[in-house]
């Protein structure tokens, strides 16, 4: 690599002693007619212009939009006196001819410098070779022809797409900040006129329409808080902002992420302040299989844009919450049209009760036990003056038990009978209330605690 450099360094020496010293004062000066330069300044004229272009195919002038810098109006006007436009197709005939007769002495030099082992001299005029050989096919009469008519369309090309670049940019200074300008910068880049600028000023020129792009994209974003801010504090409100920003996007390039935070900051005041209206929403879903996969996916389904971890906390607890809920009603459809048949009278089926899981009812509780193989027997409320609850069961295994239970404020606020003591014909076993759910828990078949 550092002797590529030095050698592309040199050769650039070279080239401006060449063009710029030795021959300075035997380049013509512009006439009313093309005027050929001797070998050694035209020799240079191709060597800088292959220099220019080298890494170019040789074989794809033909389908190439793009004008060899050879030709280019600066070069052709210092070294012939005529740009590439004025010239005619005799002109182009004498430049070939005048081409050939200098290759002999080009075939010279170049020995020359081999033998004295001047590498950059070397590519220097093998790099003119390659220019009247390589691209223009100097020695193919046909060929020959075929490039310079499509270097003329590129020159042609070149001259329309420069004017079009100095006549965008001067639209972009002007454009404000809506979403019509943002789709006319769209339209600028895909304009066919600019297909004849070099990779160089193609990339340089889209830059520049995809910075203005984003700057105004970004003044958009901005000018939007208040649109952000206006939206009600409610489920419907968190849908369409974010429907908002989602129809916005599609109408913007890219936009510098920090433009965004007016919109993160509104979509977060509303989701906050909106948790309640997404627990009344989902409470009023009937319970249905298909209802608790919406609930499941309600969440996911609402925030298109990243929200704080801490609201979004808040709205998976409301969906686990109503998830249980809804399972459990789905479980009381099936179960409490068997509990006539076991006997529980239907006053019972909804009364609070502490289960292995948390808040139930006596009714799925009842239903849980029975599915394990136990049967209920009988349940009897509390005394007019005494406190304790009874539930009777027949074991798996045959035993009588006698469950006693009390009323406890297990959840906050909340009062469920939970069992206290367990009895059969030769034991009498007081639990706690975890020691109940681990029991419960045994009793349904659910492997929990030492019970």
């Amino acid at each position: 690599m550092s002797y590529y450099n030095h050698t592309s360094k040199l050769i650039r020496i070279i080239f401006l002693s060449i063009l710029f010293i030795s021959n300075l004062s035997l380049i013509p000066q512009a006439t009313a007619a093309v005027k050929m330069p001797n070998c050694t300044i035209l020799n240079s004229w191709a060597a800088i212009a292959y220099t220019k272009n080298k890494s170019l195919p040789g074989n794809t002038f033909l389908r190439s939009k793009l004008l060899l810098d050879g030709f280019k109006d600066e070069l052709m006007k210092k070294v012939f006196g005529k740009t590439f436009n004025q010239w005619s197709d005799a002109d182009f005939i004498k430049l070939r001819k005048k081409a050939l007769a200098c290759d002999p002495r080009l075939a010279e030099q170049i020995r020359a410098a081999q033998q004295k082992r001047n590498r950059e001299l070397i590519t220097v005029l093998q790099g003119a070779r390659g220019f009247t050989y390589g691209y223009l096919k100097m020695g193919t009469p046909n060929y020959y022809n075929m490039v310079i008519a499509q270097q003329r369309k590129n020159y042609t090309g070149s001259k329309k797409s420069t004017a079009l670049v100095a006549k965008q940019r001067k639209e972009l200074k002007a454009m404000k900040a809506t979403t019509a300008n943002i789709k006319k910068i769209t339209s600028m880049a895909r304009n066919p006129d600019l297909l004849y600028l070099t990779p160089f000023e193609s990339r340089n020129h889209h830059a520049t329409l995809r910075g203005y792009g984003t700057k105004l994209s970004g003044d958009i974003v901005v000018n939007a808080a208040d649109k952000f801010k206006s939206y009600p504090k409610t489920v419907d409100g968190l849908r369409k902002l974010q429907a908002y920003r989602t129809k916005l996007q599609k109408d913007l390039t890219s936009v510098e992420q920090y433009k965004w935070k007016t919109f993160n900051a509104a979509l977060n005041d509303i989701a906050s302040a909106s948790v309640g209206d997404f627990e009344k929403q989902l409470n009023a879903l009937p319970a249905t299989a298909q209802n608790v996969r919406k609930v499941k996916a309600s969440v996911n389904n609402l925030f298109k844009f990243l929200v704080e971890e801490s609201t979004l906390k808040s709205y998976r607890k409301v969906v686990k919450k109503r998830m249980v809920s809804m399972r459990q009603e789905l479980r009381k459809n099936t179960c409490y049209k068997s509990l006539d048949m076991m006997g529980l009278k239907k006053k019972y089926h909804d009364v609070p009760m502490l289960s292995y899981t948390g808040e139930s009812t006596l009714g799925l509780l009842i239903c849980d036990i029975s599915r394990a193989g136990n049967k209920f027997q009988k349940y009897e409320d509390a005394s007019l003056f005494g406190s304790t609850y009874t539930l009777t069961l027949l074991s798996r295994r045959g035993i009588s038990i006698t469950i006693g239970m009390k009323k406890v404020e297990a959840v906050e606020g909340k009062k469920m009978l939970a069992g206290t003591v367990i009895k059969d014909a030769s034991s009498e076993t007081k639990l706690t209330l975890t020691g109940w759910q681990d029991y419960v828990a045994k009793l349904a078949g659910r492997k929990r605690g030492r019970y």
